[in-house]
């Protein structure tokens, strides 16, 4: 299998096991190595392929809500329970740590998950530590409300 089709294949199978089949505050996204070659860093030779995390910077209260009542949880809930799980859902997000933070922590789980799965299809994932803010003016990221958030090196591991 291509790196290419690797890297698709691990992307859909993230979407799968996110918590929600709702819309999300985060985008991930597969880059050639050809896209980052007028940019200050580059990654390593190993790698031909990065995986990015974007924040989704328009993610707002109908798109959460929209999560909410997407995930697994909320859809085993009794119907009649269901709209105080999201009230409470909602207060907590708003109250505890605002959407920013939330979002952040949806991201950080779905690199879990990628992390954990790249494992599966013999896939190595490395961070490269890279000027975020130069990937968004690049790509133009803040023009379609994202927001780079982490670059990861994904490679094969069977040399």
């Amino acid at each position: 299998m291509k790196s290419e089709e690797q890297i698709e294949l691990l992307i859909e199978k993230i979407r799968l096991f996110m918590p929600s089949s709702g819309l999300w505050p985060v985008t991930v996204i597969g880059l050639k190595r050809e896209e980052l070659k007028c940019l200050s860093f580059e990654p390593s030779v190993l790698s031909s392929q990065q995986l990015l995390f974007l924040i989704r910077t328009d993610f707002g209260v109908n798109d959460l809500i929209d999560y909410i009542s997407n995930t697994k949880e909320f859809l085993l809930i009794p119907i009649a329970q269901r709209d105080v799980f999201l009230n409470n859902y909602l207060e907590r997000v708003y109250e505890n740590s605002g959407m920013i933070n939330w979002s952040e922590k949806i991201a950080n789980l779905s690199i879990g998950i990628a992390i954990k799965l790249s494992e599966d299809l013999d896939l190595c994932i490395e961070p490269i530590e890279a000027g975020l803010s130069e990937l968004d003016d690049h790509f133009g990221f803040s023009d379609r409300h994202l927001k780079a958030y982490r670059l990861f090196e994904i490679y094969s591991c069977a040399f």
